[in-house]
């Protein structure tokens, strides 16, 4: 009514409302109670073999809070809002690119500017206040050919915040279960044997020897002599006090994986159905 009244010759310009995120980033959201937050972002942390992302929260005093307790539990974490200095925040971004620390805790303002490529996560560890702000938080992820993951933790009271936030972003986010304790300790049994599995190099098919030839062990190829050294005393040793070689790599695992096997790492979080 106005640009009739007053304008002469208006034109009027509408441009058609898309998706406005990409289609490498795979959106998801756990509804989850406040105080639970915190453990299922540790969950989700651990279930991935190499998380490297960005965590977001609404004010500084909970972007310090996360990146405190991230930082007590053992992860390789810092984090950025408004009253980081301009020469703090060139150090951390710099530790960020080059992993050095891989995952970031930062606001909204504070996360401005970063531009990294390779980012496995964005978790919204609070809920975005609009949904430009969200289609900017997912946009850092999925970028550059590579498929990234966008995960939003919401309360029974943020729903229908979310939901309008879906709406308007014309985002498909699909609800997921906070992996249980059972499943992060499986998948964190998984890595480790696959690691150690790695490291004693390839070995060869059954088909390659020849016929009655003794099946040998494959050579350690990635471990140095010294510690093969070792584990010869440690396997002599063993079998002059009648230890079974079972027992023997069970104590040298506790020994090794006793904090990245604790279920008490863990505590029970409520579940919403």
């Amino acid at each position: 009514d106005v640009a009739s009244t007053w304008m002469k010759d208006a034109k009027h310009v509408s441009v058609k409302t898309s998706q406005l995120t990409t289609s490498l980033t795979d959106q998801i959201y756990f509804e989850v109670m406040e105080r639970d937050k915190f453990e299922t972002l540790g969950r989700i942390i651990d279930i991935e073999p190499d998380f490297y992302g960005l965590v977001f929260c609404r004010t500084k005093i909970d972007s310090d809070n996360v990146s405190t307790r991230l930082i007590e539990r053992g992860y390789d974490a810092d984090t950025l809002h408004g009253d980081v200095s301009q020469a703090v925040r060139e150090k951390v971004l710099d530790k960020f690119r080059r992993k050095v620390i891989t995952i970031l805790v930062a606001t909204d303002v504070a996360a401005r500017g970063i531009d990294v490529d390779s980012l496995t996560h964005v978790i919204n560890f609070s809920l975005p206040t609009d949904a430009e702000s969200y289609v900017h938080r997912i946009g850092r992820t999925g970028r550059a050919g590579r498929e990234g993951t966008a995960i939003t933790f919401v309360s029974p009271e943020e729903f229908r915040k979310l939901r309008y936030i879906q709406q308007a972003s014309r985002s498909d986010i699909r609800r997921e279960k906070v992996p249980s304790i059972e499943e992060v300790l499986a998948r964190k049994r998984q890595r480790i044997f696959a690691q150690l599995a790695g490291l004693t190099g390839p070995s060869m098919p059954d088909s390659d020897l020849p016929t009655g030839a003794p099946v040998a062990a494959a050579p350690a190829a990635n471990v140095p002599p010294a510690f093969q050294e070792l584990a010869d005393e440690l396997l002599d040793q063993a079998a002059a006090k009648g230890t079974a070689t079972r027992d023997l790599i069970a104590a040298l695992l506790h020994h090794g994986l006793r904090d990245e096997l604790d279920a008490g790492r863990y505590r029970k979080i409520t579940e919403i159905e």
